[in-house]
């Protein structure tokens, strides 16, 4: 599956040619989240959370990974994934924020909130929004165009 989304517009526009169709809203949701990265900030996260234990040292690393991802992200999105649409770009590097800071990061603490609740609140409203207000679905089956008028006599 491309990972770009395929508008209505651009379904119309590449449809002449290719017969093709416009992403669906699950379809959209699915797009935005740039779930490889996330895998790849998770991963590293976690092996550096194992071989440094505590201390200055490890926030300083955690603070590296996320910019350093967060900084490839919109690259890799446009060049290895062919997002050529900057919206989405800037929707997924969104997504990413939020994902990070839901599974807690390198934000530490924030008075009585832990930044994994505010990222566990801000995650599912981000993800049922943005598809919406962003990329509106039209409905699958338009209506019908209407009959030519009577010939007039």
């Amino acid at each position: 599956m491309p990972r770009q989304i395929i508008t209505p517009l651009a379904a119309g526009q590449i449809g002449k040619m290719s017969g093709s169709q416009h992403d669906d809203y699950l379809t959209i949701v699915a797009k935005l989240i740039p779930a490889d990265v996330i895998s790849v900030y998770l991963a590293v996260f976690n092996i550096i959370k194992q071989l440094v234990h505590g201390g200055t040292e490890q926030h300083i690393l955690q603070w590296v990974i996320f910019i350093g991802i967060g900084a490839i992200l919109p690259f890799y999105l446009w060049r290895v994934a062919g997002v050529k649409d900057k919206k989405q770009i800037v929707l997924s590097a969104i997504a990413y924020l939020i994902w990070v800071l839901s599974l807690g990061g390198p934000f530490g603490n924030w008075g009585e909130l832990k930044p994994e609740t505010i990222g566990a609140i801000i995650l599912p409203i981000y993800t049922l929004v943005v598809p919406i207000l962003t990329y509106p679905v039209t409905d699958k089956n338009p209506p019908a165009p209407a009959p030519p008028p009577a010939p007039v006599q």
